[in-house]
């Protein structure tokens, strides 16, 4: 009981509703394909969206060293809910199962990822190896368990894995979930350094920073915290506008990939979820100006 009412109490804290609601907007476009899912596989796919949802968050906060540790039983509860929940369903649909756990390595693939190269040492310099994003994919595997739900349902809609929906709908999320946590690196990448953790964002600065000063052979050895300042100025020199023209090419090609799939296109799927991402870029864009200013009123 006691687990069951901190679980409870985790739920009513959440506050991204949306992916809970995936499901049901899907299911909207399928009707209009002439495909209908029954309600209650629905509702399932709802709730396992939303025990992953908190299962994810408990334990990237764990991961991250943000004290999330006393939660984890919680966490363990909503994973075992949420893995009940698809092995019921993947007793009317069998490729549920391997959907399931594809899905499952990808996400924990990420996170040991993650764990190995983008965490510093106490010793660590900007002269440190920093790891390398790539085309960014490792950025949508982690969090890739918000399509598990959406594709799920196209799984009982008879859509199969090598169709072309089935495919536009896990490129779309990889795209949409690039942007998201690019969004969230650019917001967080001071805090995360601070914190000894090399976010996608904060690799772009460091790396940068290591070119400038390599350039006259001056690059300082020197803890993060101390040379914040130097990191601050070319984040918002530079790094800021290579961020954002990525976020804004992976809403771009979200979009296309929507545009391909008559499913999708037809009830402009999660486009409020892309309108947000764009006002955030365009908000980063208006306090980079802000900052340039007062970088220039400052060093003057």
């Amino acid at each position: 009981m006691e687990l069951r009412e901190a679980a409870t109490a985790q739920i009513e804290k959440m506050t991204d509703k949306k992916i809970t609601a995936l499901p049901y907007e899907l299911r909207d476009a399928l009707y209009k394909q002439g495909s209908i899912v029954p309600l209650d596989i629905v509702e399932q796919l709802s709730l396992a969206n939303l025990y992953g949802w908190m299962a994810y968050e408990i334990y990237d906060d764990a991961l991250d060293g943000d004290g999330g540790h006393a939660s984890i039983p919680c966490g363990n509860f909503f994973l075992r809910s949420l893995t009940e929940i698809y092995a019921g369903l993947a007793t009317h649909a069998p490729e549920i199962k391997k959907l399931f756990a594809d899905t499952m390595d990808r996400v924990d693939n990420a996170n040991a990822w993650e764990q190995k190269y983008c965490r510093l040492e106490v010793h660590d310099t900007p002269l440190c190896e920093l790891p390398d994003f790539g085309d960014y994919r490792t950025l949508a595997d982690r969090s890739i368990g918000h399509a598990m739900g959406p594709l799920a349902e196209l799984l009982f809609a008879g859509y199969g894995t090598d169709s072309e929906e089935y495919k536009n709908c896990e490129s779309f999320f990889r795209h949409y979930l690039i942007a998201r946590q690019l969004h969230d690196d650019a917001h967080d990448w001071v805090d995360d350094l601070l914190h000894r953790r090399v976010n996608s964002v904060a690799a772009l600065v460091l790396t940068r920073f290591k070119e400038k000063y390599s350039e006259d052979g001056t690059t300082p050895n020197a803890a993060i915290a101390i040379i914040l300042p130097q990191l601050r100025k070319i984040f918002w020199e530079g790094i800021i506008d290579e961020a954002v023209n990525t976020i804004i090419s992976h809403i771009a090609q979200a979009r296309r990939t929507r545009q391909k799939s008559s499913l999708l296109d037809r009830v402009d799927f999660m486009e409020s979820e892309l309108r947000k991402l764009e006002s955030g870029a365009q908000h980063a864009i208006k306090e980079r100006n802000e900052a340039l200013v007062f970088l220039s009123d400052y060093m003057a």
